[in-house]
Protein backbone atom coordinates (compact mmCIF):
# COMPACT_ATOMS: atom_id res chain seq x y z
CA UNK A 1 0.00 0.00 0.00
CA UNK A 2 2.49 2.60 1.09
CA UNK A 3 4.41 1.72 -2.46
CA UNK A 4 1.74 2.72 -4.42
CA UNK A 5 1.14 5.99 -2.25
CA UNK A 6 5.01 6.67 -3.27
CA UNK A 7 4.53 5.71 -6.92
CA UNK A 8 1.65 8.19 -6.62
CA UNK A 9 4.02 10.89 -4.82
CA UNK A 10 6.86 10.09 -7.40
CA UNK A 11 4.37 11.09 -10.78
CA UNK A 12 3.01 13.99 -9.10
CA UNK A 13 5.06 16.04 -7.52
CA UNK A 14 2.32 18.53 -6.13
CA UNK A 15 1.08 15.40 -3.63
CA UNK A 16 3.36 16.12 -1.15
CA UNK A 17 3.30 14.32 2.41
CA UNK A 18 -0.19 14.33 4.09
CA UNK A 19 -1.06 17.68 5.80
CA UNK A 20 0.18 17.44 9.41
CA UNK A 21 -0.50 19.90 12.07
CA UNK A 22 2.91 19.90 14.31
CA UNK A 23 1.30 20.87 17.32
CA UNK A 24 0.69 17.58 18.83
CA UNK A 25 3.18 14.46 19.20
CA UNK A 26 0.97 12.26 17.41
CA UNK A 27 1.52 13.84 14.02
CA UNK A 28 4.99 14.57 14.44
CA UNK A 29 5.40 10.75 14.66
CA UNK A 30 3.13 10.06 11.90
CA UNK A 31 4.99 12.81 9.66
CA UNK A 32 8.11 11.14 10.94
CA UNK A 33 7.32 7.95 9.99
CA UNK A 34 6.51 8.61 6.34
CA UNK A 35 10.03 10.50 6.20
CA UNK A 36 11.59 7.41 7.05
CA UNK A 37 9.77 5.23 4.44
CA UNK A 38 10.04 7.56 1.48
CA UNK A 39 14.01 7.89 2.47
CA UNK A 40 14.43 4.18 2.84
CA UNK A 41 12.19 2.99 -0.74
CA UNK A 42 14.44 6.32 -2.20
CA UNK A 43 17.57 4.13 -0.94
CA UNK A 44 16.24 0.11 -1.53
CA UNK A 45 15.38 1.96 -5.39
CA UNK A 46 19.24 3.21 -5.70
CA UNK A 47 20.62 -0.03 -4.49
CA UNK A 48 18.22 -2.28 -6.67
CA UNK A 49 19.21 -0.13 -9.46
CA UNK A 50 22.43 -0.49 -8.68
CA UNK A 51 22.60 -4.50 -8.99
CA UNK A 52 21.04 -4.68 -12.03
CA UNK A 53 23.97 -2.25 -13.18
CA UNK A 54 26.52 -5.17 -12.57
CA UNK A 55 25.59 -7.09 -15.54
CA UNK A 56 27.78 -4.76 -17.56
CA UNK A 57 31.34 -4.68 -17.30
CA UNK A 58 32.04 -1.02 -17.18
CA UNK A 59 29.04 -0.32 -14.93
CA UNK A 60 30.38 -3.42 -12.89
CA UNK A 61 33.62 -1.15 -11.67
CA UNK A 62 31.70 1.66 -10.90
CA UNK A 63 29.13 0.16 -8.73
CA UNK A 64 32.39 -1.54 -6.77
CA UNK A 65 33.44 2.08 -6.64
CA UNK A 66 30.05 3.29 -5.16
CA UNK A 67 30.29 0.79 -2.62
CA UNK A 68 33.68 1.27 -1.47
CA UNK A 69 32.90 4.99 -1.01
CA UNK A 70 29.42 4.24 1.03
CA UNK A 71 31.62 1.91 3.39
CA UNK A 72 34.26 4.79 3.57
CA UNK A 73 31.37 7.09 4.24
CA UNK A 74 30.17 5.07 7.20
CA UNK A 75 33.72 5.20 9.10
CA UNK A 76 34.05 8.97 8.47
CA UNK A 77 30.38 9.34 9.63
CA UNK A 78 30.93 7.70 13.21
CA UNK A 79 33.97 9.64 13.42
CA UNK A 80 32.31 13.17 12.55
CA UNK A 81 29.70 12.26 14.93
CA UNK A 82 32.20 11.55 18.12
CA UNK A 83 33.90 15.18 17.21
CA UNK A 84 30.35 16.65 17.15
CA UNK A 85 29.53 15.08 20.29
CA UNK A 86 32.58 16.14 21.97
CA UNK A 87 32.28 19.68 20.68
CA UNK A 88 28.20 19.94 22.13
CA UNK A 89 29.46 18.93 25.59
CA UNK A 90 32.55 21.40 25.49
CA UNK A 91 29.48 24.01 24.72
CA UNK A 92 27.58 22.55 27.81
CA UNK A 93 30.30 22.62 29.87
CA UNK A 94 31.31 26.32 28.95
CA UNK A 95 27.71 27.23 29.44
CA UNK A 96 26.64 27.93 25.72
CA UNK A 97 22.97 28.92 25.88
CA UNK A 98 20.23 28.37 23.37
CA UNK A 99 17.16 29.92 23.30
CA UNK A 100 14.11 27.78 24.62
CA UNK A 101 12.31 28.83 21.38
CA UNK A 102 14.73 27.55 18.73
CA UNK A 103 14.14 23.58 19.07
CA UNK A 104 10.43 23.28 21.22
CA UNK A 105 10.06 19.45 20.40
CA UNK A 106 13.51 18.26 21.25
CA UNK A 107 15.29 17.90 24.61
CA UNK A 108 18.26 19.93 25.78
CA UNK A 109 20.98 17.16 24.21
CA UNK A 110 19.28 16.93 20.80
CA UNK A 111 19.35 20.74 20.67
CA UNK A 112 23.23 21.13 21.52
CA UNK A 113 23.90 17.93 18.72
CA UNK A 114 22.54 19.66 15.97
Amino acid sequence: MYDLYFILRICNQHLLLPEAHIEDDCSIAIFSFMVMLNLLLTVQGVIKMMFFCRVSEKFGKLVQLVGQCLVDIVQFTIFFTGWICLFSILYRILGMGIASGTYPHLGIQSTFFI
